[in-house]
């Protein structure tokens, strides 16, 4: 709003009100008199653009957001999570102690003295909140000069950690709860409920009338997959159970898998190595179906799966000439509902623009088998 009154602009604007009768030449007592004030201006203009930037919701810093959420709307700020792994450690000649540190990749997990009955199998916390910790295999490290631990193998991730909410995660969680106000159980209730609990990334929410549950959860974790937490899943059972209103009967499940599967050929320019631009492309692939899951389980509109994204993040990957490809999506109980297939290949480009909407059937997701079936040639 201020950015024109800069130090340079408003010193101009004083010097042209002075009278020319009087001295304000460079080294004048005029001049040397206005220089510094016209720096002290800058700087209240400076403060003044920050200060309207504070008074609006769209452009208010992390701070200001979290209270003003918190106070106006009871909308909570997500700090970050820790993340608890399974690791499977075979010690000799002792046992390892609480607060025993382990570490891979330059992340650190403690013990805190939780282990399995027969005693090999030990639950490590993650010292780092947030995402980073999230590492299903691989070899640990024990960080000691002991030779107690002979070896300490990461078996599988029992609760995943989650990064801080982003000032626009928080933004459109304020938003949302002024144009869907949570109240008396509805939709906007429960989201802000289940999405409260440690562990859970996203949710969908769903009437059905005439069964015997009529509000159904279906919850993914925090790297946006179904929720496979059996202990998890009863705690946010007991705790919409403990919220229902009279009438209502909710249930919390994990989300049915929408798989996405690819299959065709990829045409590689001279120069580039085809394995290379392989994992650039399930990559970017990836990326394209963790945003629409972390859309599904943001909302509960339809999210759109577009075969022209697909064509377009597989055309910009550096090293691709070309591609043929077929997309398909099979969820759990209906088996394939979608198929079809596209050349990329030809001056023309893609041939039409197929779309797949989301709804309950199931979350968009991707494994290793997504692209076991793309090939990869060179030109």
């Amino acid at each position: 709003m201020f950015e024109h009154k800069t130090a340079e602009n408003i010193f101009a604007q004083m010097l042209s009100d002075v009278s020319s009768l009087h001295d304000k030449r460079e080294g004048s007592v005029i001049y040397n008199m206005l220089r510094p004030v016209a720096h002290e201006f800058a700087n209240v203009y400076s403060d003044l653009d920050l200060l309207v930037d504070e008074l609006d919701v769209d452009t208010m810093s992390l701070r200001n957001l979290i209270t003003k959420a918190k106070k106006e709307r009871g909308v909570y700020y997500r700090e970050a999570e820790k993340s608890t792994i399974l690791a499977e450690i075979k010690t000799v000649d002792g046992d390892i102690s609480v607060g025993d540190r382990f570490f891979i990749d330059d992340v650190y997990f403690i013990w805190n003295g939780l282990q399995s009955d027969d005693g090999s199998e030990y639950l490590l916390e993650c010292e780092s909140p947030g995402a980073i910790g999230n590492i299903a295999s691989g070899n640990l490290v024990y960080d000691s000069k002991s030779t107690v631990v002979s070896s300490a193998v990461i078996k599988d991730v029992i609760l995943y950690g989650r990064d801080a909410e982003t000032v626009d995660e928080l933004r459109n969680r304020y938003h949302e709860s002024i144009e869907a106000a949570p109240f008396a159980g509805n939709r906007a209730a429960y989201r802000e409920l289940v999405m409260g609990i440690p562990g859970v990334g996203g949710c969908r929410c769903t009437r059905r009338a005439l069964t015997d549950v009529n509000f159904y959860i279906h919850v993914l974790d925090t790297e946006y997959k179904p929720l496979t937490d059996a202990e998890l899943i009863e705690r946010i059972n007991g705790v919409i159970l403990e919220s229902a209103h009279i009438g209502q009967s909710p249930e919390a499940q994990t989300a049915k898998k929408a798989q996405l599967y690819f299959v065709g050929s990829i045409t590689v320019l001279n120069g580039y190595e085809p394995d290379t631009v392989y994992s650039d492309v399930k990559d970017s692939l990836t990326d394209y179906i963790l945003g629409l899951a972390y859309e599904w389980g943001a909302s509960d509109e339809n999210v759109t799966f577009r075969t022209s994204e697909v064509l377009q993040r597989i055309l910009s990957v550096d090293g691709v000439a070309g591609c043929n490809v077929e997309s398909s999506i099979e969820t759990e109980e209906a088996g394939t509902v979608f198929s079809s297939e596209f050349d990329a290949g030809s001056e023309n480009g893609p041939i039409g623009t197929i779309k797949y909407d989301f709804t309950t059937d199931g979350v968009p997701f991707i494994d290793e088998r997504s692209f076991e079936d793309i090939t990869v040639e060179q030109e």
